[in-house]
This record gives C-alpha cells, sequence and structure tokens, in this order.
C-alpha cells in the first residue's frame, strides 16, 4: 500500500492557565469531540492531517501542562524547539487566565525563534453572559505582541476551524525563515514578481482607475490604482467594482485601504496589522469569490489566467513573419526596462505594436512573455532554443542573473536541457 507523502509538518503549540479550553479546542479541530473534562497530563499530542494547494500538511498539535495562575510557573524552552505556531488561550469568563497572558507571551517571546507565528485565542464565546474579558482587550493585547487574534468556542464549534487554518497560512507565508533563514530567496520564483509588483504600486505608473477612501483629516481621497490589477486579484468585474467595493472603500481610512491594495498588488499583509486585515476579509469575503488569507498562494494563479486572457490585452509584440502576440502593457512594463523605457520615457507608440528586432522565433518570444507574467521557464529545451532564450530575455532587458543561469545550463549540458 502506497504511503501518503506529507509535504510539510508544523508543530503548534497551545499554551493556556488550567481551564482555558486547551483540551477542548485540540478534539474539535482534530476530531471534532467535546469533552467537560480538562486533561492532567503534562503534555497532550494529537495529529491532524490537511490538504492547501495541492501540499500535504500534518499538524503536530501539542496541549501543554496547565499554568496555574496563582504560582510564576516557568514554560520549559523544550515546548517552543521545532515550534511553527503557537496559540496562547484565555477564558473570557475568567479574569485570571487573561492577566498571566502577557508574561507567557514576553517568556515565548524569550525562548522561541523571531519568526514563530502567534495567536491570541478567547475561549468559551458560548458564555456571553458571564464575560468578564472584553474583546477589544483581547484584540489590543494581540496588537501589543503582534499576535492574530481570535474568540472561539469549541462547545458550539465557533471559529475553531478558522483560527488554526489562519495559523497555517499565518506560518505557509514565512516558511523559507523556518526551512533555512540564511538561504536567498530563489530570484526568479514568483515573490519576485511580488516584489516588482508593490514597487509598481508606489510609483503609480500607468494608473488608470481611482479608489476613493478618507484622509486623517476626514477628507474625500482619492488612490490611484491600475484596474486591471484589482480586477483579477479579487476576481470581481467592472459593475462590483464600482457598485459593491468602492462604496467599501468610501467609508474607510486611506491607512486601512493601502493596507488592502499592498495585499491585492503582492500578496502580503502585516501581521502587526491583524485586526484590520481581519475587518477587510469581513467586509469583502461575500463579494470576493478568492481565499481571503495573508500570503501568496494564489497570486501565480492570479496571473496565469491574466497571462491566457485576452479580452484585456491592450498590447501587440510583431515577430518573425508579421506573427503576432497579445499582451498587457501593464505587466512588460513592470517586468521589462526595455518597455519601461518606451513607454514612461521615449516613445510612448499611439500603435500598441513593437518589432521583435532580435528576430527570433514566436515560440521563444512566447517563452519569454510566460517568463514576465508568472516567472517561468520550461523544463525541457534544447540547446539552440536556450540560447534563442538568452538573447532574447538580453535584448527585452530582462533578470540579467536569468541569462547567468540560462548560460550555465547550457555549458552543462547537451542537447536536451532540464532546469529547475
Amino acid at each position: 500500500m502506497e504511503t501518503e507523502k506529507t509535504d510539510y509538518i508544523f508543530k503548534i503549540v497551545l499554551i493556556g492557565t488550567m481551564g482555558s479550553g486547551k483540551k477542548q479546542l485540540m478534539n474539535r479541530f482534530c476530531d471534532n469531540v467535546f469533552a467537560h473534562h480538562e486533561s492532567y497530563m503534562m503534555v497532550d499530542f494529537k495529529i491532524k492531517k490537511i490538504e492547501i494547494h495541492e501540499k500535504n500538511i500534518k499538524l503536530q498539535i501539542w496541549n501543554t501542562h496547565n499554568i496555574d495562575y496563582r504560582f510564576n510557573n516557568s514554560l520549559p524552552i523544550s515546548y517552543f524547539r521545532g515550534s511553527h505556531g503557537i496559540m496562547f488561550l484565555y477564558d473570557i469568563t475568567n479574569k485570571e487566565s487573561f492577566e498571566k497572558l502577557p508574561n507567557l507571551l514576553e517568556e515565548a517571546k524569550e525562548k522561541s525563534t523571531e519568526n514563530i507565528q502567534k495567536m491570541i485565542i478567547g475561549t468559551k464565546v458560548d458564555l456571553e453572559e458571564k464575560r468578564v474579558i472584553t474583546t477589544s482587550q483581547g484584540q489590543t493585547l494581540a496588537d501589543e505582541f503582534g499576535a492574530s487574534f481570535y474568540e472561539v468556542s469549541a462547545k458550539e464549534n465557533i471559529n475553531i476551524e478558522e483560527c488554526f487554518m489562519d495559523m497555517v497560512f499565518s506560518i505557509m507565508e514565512h516558511l523559507e525563515f523556518f526551512e533555512n533563514p540564511n538561504q536567498p530567496k530563489n530570484e526568479f520564483s514568483v515573490h519576485s514578481l511580488s516584489e516588482d509588483m508593490i514597487k509598481f504600486y508606489e510609483n503609480k505608473q500607468l494608473c488608470d482607475y481611482e479608489i476613493n477612501c478618507i484622509s486623517k483629516e476626514s477628507k474625500k481621497e482619492k488612490i490611484p490604482v491600475h484596474k486591471l490589477i484589482i480586477l483579477k486579484r479579487l476576481q470581481i468585474d467592472e459593475n462590483q467594482l464600482e457598485k459593491e467595493i468602492q462604496p467599501i472603500f468610501e467609508k474607510s481610512s486611506k491607512e486601512d485601504v493601502e493596507l488592502l491594495l499592498k495585499w491585492i498588488y503582492c500578496g502580503t499583509f502585516p501581521s502587526s496589522k491583524y485586526s484590520i486585515f481581519k475587518k477587510w476579509k469581513e467586509k469583502l469575503s461575500k463579494i470576493c469569490p478568492i481565499s481571503f488569507r495573508i500570503g501568496f498562494q494564489d497570486f501565480d494563479k492570479d496571473f496565469k489566467g491574466l497571462l491566457n486572457e485576452n479580452q484585456s490585452k491592450d498590447f501587440t509584440i510583431i515577430c518573425e513573419n508579421e506573427k503576432e502576440i497579445k499582451v498587457h502593457k501593464l505587466i512588460l512594463i513592470i517586468r521589462s526596462e526595455l518597455f519601461r523605457n518606451m513607454f514612461l520615457s521615449v516613445i510612448q507608440d499611439d500603435s500598441n505594436q513593437v518589432h521583435d528586432y532580435s528576430g527570433k522565433d514566436i515560440e521563444v518570444i512566447k517563452e519569454m512573455i510566460n517568463f514576465c507574467y508568472l516567472d517561468e521557464i520550461p523544463k525541457k529545451f534544447n540547446k539552440k532554443m536556450f540560447q534563442d532564450l538568452i538573447d532574447c530575455a538580453d535584448f527585452f532587458q530582462l533578470h540579467p542573473k536569468l541569462v547567468v543561469t540560462l548560460q550555465k545550463q547550457i555549458e552543462k549540458n547537451e542537447g536536451s536541457c532540464v532546469i529547475f
């Protein structure tokens, strides 16, 4: 019998005082059951397998021993060794369980790695009539320590899956730091596209739309954006943008709107601003069909769809033998120094056409365009096509390091080459 491959194993630790609901939280998420009693074991452990973006993930969930708020208990450093995320629990009906958290958070900060993901969870929201800790108190503490925040009920199964899934997505966002903190990012991964996109957002080049918002002085203000990017990333049409999204923006502060726009452009949201992200998630999740999470998981899919969408393409590349390739001017300007100079400072070609002066085959040009959109190049290319792609990438002034990488591949391989 073939064993199912596990792509990632994440260790998540639950910390809190006796009666804070750690055992119930773990049992509800892992087994979908609820038991009233707490565990008195020093360490309790469960496995939960999930699948995200075609990746099999095994969650190791550790329920640590109960902290007695009457004593100054210390957390063993072994709790944090190899951990990817920590959930700090308190009971919303128990003041002492909440007051213990700041010390636990400080201790965890000293004993864990900088990039470990933290979440503060208020439990037992089904006992609202007995609440002594307000939601705003919990959120304020989370903001102070740069943690995300949830209120849950294991008994009523409220926000259980949501809090664990947000923790997993947050871990995945910072995955490279856990695997190898000193390893540089892949120069040609989709992350380089993210960096280009945020620079593009900040430069405001070729903006063709304005987002309405409110300034600090409570005045109406407009933020220039690129409509194509907004529509594709939110997976909405122009009518939805005007009728449903704009009214939400118009009631929001410029600071909050810009945080969301940067997420739309580059796929990241500051973990210290989680409360703002949560508000956006609540406002937009019913309108936008996307998986509205912090992170970068769907970015390449969005632009792959853009690459294959002919309707909104506004530029034509004329290749050898007058063959044409339709593209988006916006993407070429982001990715190519040649096109950036042409459109923004020199030519401003009204015909929306450029001839391929390198005289390369249309298939090679297509691969260059594919790289512009997705940072992807063919896994298999013969020697001549590699050299043609090098010349083409050099001509369009794409990543210089890509040219070096391709040249090394040609030197190492004869005939058919395989890269990445």
